[in-house]
């Protein structure tokens, strides 16, 4: 009995060790699996978290990408920490809801003068000699340069946009004020939106009058005006249509009497406002590759106004007509070689830059007529050098004109320019320059003008 109770002991203890163990082993079974759910649950909230970041960080890229050419107003003061230069000075930043691209160049122009031009900065005929006249050296950086184009918004189907823009020649020398050789002041070249629809376009502002075709390629900073060279920048309101190859385009320009303005009458007032009629301007421009790529250009244009002329004391008042027509074109010969020619004639052209400077005869009550115009070879010898050879004439009608008024006005020019990068430019032109007037001589001036130009 006893030897059947031990083997019956014996039997529970086996028993009870082999639930024991398989108790055990299901225990450390479920703790494996409940271990691993919990490092699993860890891992997938980790995994969340990342990506949360990750989505994160592909926004703010995308954002960026969207606004890199609208800075920012606001950084936080840790980021300008982070991404301040070394040792370089803050700069503000100017910020818009709309695009704006800056440009410019600073430009330094030396020149030197064997006779006596109107005016030192900018040649535009010769003044007869005087006793002293022995040359002139001088130099001046008011031609450096800075603009702003706008991108707008599209608003009614068209796009916005528009520009900008300032040079420092607000004040030029003239023989009766030599301090303005040293007067930098602002001057607005360029002030106006553009309205742009596609083939039809609205503009309103300051810019070149439409009348301008093309331009000669001049170191020279007047553009060959009283020269040959008809146009500069006038305020106006501007409505274009293009049709294929066509531009076609008709304006409201601002009156103005003289150069900048002239009062002979002295009663006040500009003559041209005084007329109070509005200065028209059009034209027609077809462009398109004659014998390679390079579109040749061929266009005509127009420009009428009145001026308004009060006689004291008599009490009377005349008007006078100012007008223009201009032809022109742009022929490439060649990849390397472009010939450009431009011709107008017209009477009282003083505003438009032309009639070399004068308009109105007052004593014969008669406005001063006359032709002119300019041509030019361009040789583009390679990426850096281009050379230009060029002719101009200013011919009032001498039946127009006064004893002593300048007659006519031709220049002979050459230029050059080397380009050490796209960015800096050499320059250097040498105007031969012969001014006639009415029952005196022809006057002389052999123009140098060098200059460094840096674009930005």
């Amino acid at each position: 009995m006893f030897s059947d109770m031990k083997h019956i002991f014996a039997g529970t203890k086996q028993i009870v060790i082999t639930i024991t163990a398989l108790t055990a082993l299901c225990l450390s079974t479920s703790l494996a699996y409940s271990t691993e759910e919990d490092e699993i649950a860890e891992l997938r909230q980790m995994v969340m978290i990342l990506k949360g970041e990750v989505d994160a960080l592909k926004q703010a890229l995308a954002d960026k990408e969207a606004n890199r050419n609208v800075p920012s107003p606001i950084k936080s003061e840790q980021d300008s920490i982070i991404r301040k230069p070394i040792d370089v000075p803050s700069v503000a930043s100017v910020s818009s809801k709309y695009g704006l691209s800056f440009y410019g160049y600073f430009k330094l122009d030396a020149l030197y003068d064997t006779g006596l031009p109107s005016h030192q900065e900018i040649p535009f005929w010769v003044r007869p000699e005087t006793p002293t006249n022995q040359g002139k050296f001088d130099m001046t950086a008011k031609e450096t340069r800075l603009g702003m184009n706008f991108s707008g918004p599209t608003v009614s189907g068209g796009k916005l946009g528009g520009k900008i823009e300032f040079d420092f020649f607000g004040k030029i020398n003239t023989p009766g004020d030599v301090a303005g050789n040293h007067a930098f002041q602002p001057r607005s070249r360029h002030a106006y939106l553009n309205w742009d629809f596609g083939d039809w376009s609205l503009l309103a502002g300051q810019t070149w009058e439409p009348y301008l075709l093309i331009f000669p390629q001049s170191v020279n900073f007047g553009y060959n005006n009283f020269m040959g060279q008809l146009g500069l920048r006038k305020s106006q309101l501007r409505l274009t249509r293009k049709v294929g190859n066509w531009e076609i385009a008709g304006a409201i320009i601002e009156p103005v009497g003289g150069v900048h303005g002239g009062d002979l009458d002295g009663d006040g007032q500009d003559d041209a406002a005084d007329a109070a009629f509005p200065t028209m301007s059009g034209k027609m421009v077809y462009k398109a590759p004659l014998f390679n790529d390079i579109p040749a250009t061929v266009g005509m244009s127009f420009v009428y106004g009145r001026e308004n002329i009060d006689l004291h004391p008599v009490g009377d008042s005349k008007e006078y007509d100012a007008w223009a027509v201009v032809g022109a074109f742009t022929l490439p010969i060649s990849d390397s070689i472009t010939w450009s020619t431009s011709v107008f004639k017209g009477a009282n052209m003083d505003s438009y830059w032309g009639g070399i400077g004068q308009g109105i005869n007052l004593s014969a009550r008669k406005e001063v007529s006359g032709y002119g115009g300019w041509t030019e070879l361009k040789f583009k010898s390679s990426e850096k050098w281009t050379f230009n050879l060029g002719y101009s004439i200013d011919n009032p009608d001498d039946d127009s004109l006064w004893s002593g008024a300048r007659s006519n006005n031709e220049t002979y020019r050459f230029n050059t320019f080397y380009s050490f990068s796209p960015s800096l430019i050499w320059a250097f032109e040498y105007l031969k320059m012969e001014t006639t007037y009415k029952d005196d001589d022809c006057y002389n001036n052999d123009h140098l003008h060098s200059s460094i130009i840096f674009k930005f």
